[in-house]
């Protein structure tokens, strides 16, 4: 018998092994999202982790970023243990935060009649967030900006987030008062 076979065939199994760790590893590591339309569970049995919020400081007084008119304050919020710490930050910033939280303001209460938050994933360092209906709430021009900070900001306290891209019904978004949804 030659060798040859047996050597394609070791060098097969090392390449379907490796190919399969990589692949264990990059859905592991924090930060990575399931595709918007994968049906995997987020949330592991029993347990908390804490995931941050962006929330906004319109007096200027706090000591965080200065972002449009305001300076943004990262605020812990306690979430159910999960393999998807993006989307359970979105979601608390969406669905949980109220208008006002340990001092800061949260601009997200003034568009949830009509912008939601649908999904996230992560991928070489960016993060895409699916958002569905549209921008409202706006009183000015301090008002325009300040729904992309809070979701970018949120986004990017993640280690694997180097930058964030917005959709708004399926299409890229600046999320900005002039486009439509």
């Amino acid at each position: 018998m030659s060798r040859t076979p047996y050597a394609a065939i070791t060098a097969l199994a090392a390449i379907i092994v490796i190919g399969g760790a990589i692949t264990f590893s990059s859905k592991t590591q924090p930060g990575n999202e399931p595709a918007p339309n994968e049906q995997a569970s987020s949330t592991q049995s029993g347990g908390t982790t804490s995931v941050k919020v962006a929330l906004l400081d319109y007096t200027g007084e706090s000591d965080g970023k200065q972002r449009g008119c305001d300076r943004v304050a990262m605020v812990d919020r306690t979430v159910p243990l999960t393999q998807a710490p993006l989307t359970a930050a979105m979601n608390e910033l969406f669905n949980v935060i109220p208008a006002e939280l340990d001092g800061y303001s949260s601009f997200m209460p003034k568009t949830a009649a009509t912008l939601k938050f649908e999904s996230a994933t992560v991928a070489d360092g960016v993060a895409k967030i699916y958002l569905t209906g549209s921008l409202s709430g706006l009183a000015g021009v301090c008002d325009d900006p300040r729904a992309k900070i809070q979701i970018e900001e949120t986004a990017l306290q993640f280690p694997t987030v180097q930058s964030v891209k917005l959709y708004l019904n399926g299409t890229e978004t600046e999320l900005q008062p002039n486009e439509q949804g």
